[in-house]
């Protein structure tokens, strides 16, 4: 579900005039987080994918303001 959700936030986003990609903000969540360098299993899925889609309605909110 989560993932579905992030794509659909994701399309608000870019809709909105965002310019970074699905996996450019996927790579500055990892390194913001700290867990880049950690292998994939130790990623909670479900739960990364509500953090990015928490980061990109931060983004797309962002974006309107200016």
């Amino acid at each position: 579900m989560s993932q579905s959700l992030k794509h659909v936030v994701f399309d608000k986003y870019v809709m909105r005039g965002g310019d970074l990609t699905l996996n450019q903000i996927e790579i500055l969540v990892k390194e913001n987080l700290g867990i880049s360098k950690l292998p994939p299993e130790l990623v909670e899925p479900e739960m990364f994918d509500e953090f990015m889609i928490m980061v990109i309605e931060q983004l797309t909110q962002k974006g309107k303001s200016s």
